[in-house]
């Protein structure tokens, strides 16, 4: 299920105290996030989404994803703790002059196919791993 999301923040909006938008994400696995950030932000802005007070997107802690007409992903391959899951996208601006909108995709899926890419990778690192150990990689 593709999950798709516009969050504006006004001028001035300080990170200490972004603008924020709901979204429930009805999946039990989250497989990827993106941020389309239009062109104008110059890096005066920084969007993330929250499960609680847990931040999942950037996946490293206490991070804003920034940036200037460019789209922003990872591969989340996170298990939603709950269903419904209620996520939270926070955006701040700190443009004295303009709102900034930046737009956010949520691609979700069942809990099977979650495990099923997990198990995968794995697999394709055993495998790498074995070949490097056998001399063929």
């Amino acid at each position: 299920m593709l999950y798709i999301e516009k969050i504006t923040a006004a001028s001035n909006t300080p990170q200490s105290n972004p603008a924020s938008v709901e979204i429930s994400v009805e999946e039990k696995a989250i497989l990827y996030i993106a941020v389309r950030i239009p062109p104008g932000h110059r890096g005066l802005t920084g969007v993330s989404v929250w499960y609680g007070e847990e931040i999942i997107f950037p996946q490293k802690k206490y991070e804003w994803v920034t940036g200037d007409n460019e789209v922003v992903w990872d591969l989340i391959l996170w298990e939603c703790p709950e269903k419904p899951c209620p996520l939270t996208i926070k955006m701040y601006n700190t443009d004295a002059t303009y709102d900034h909108t930046a737009i956010v995709h949520i691609v979700s899926c069942d809990v099977v196919v979650l495990y099923g890419l997990k198990f995968l990778g794995k697999l394709v690192e055993g495998v790498d791993k074995f070949l490097k150990l056998v001399g063929v990689s």
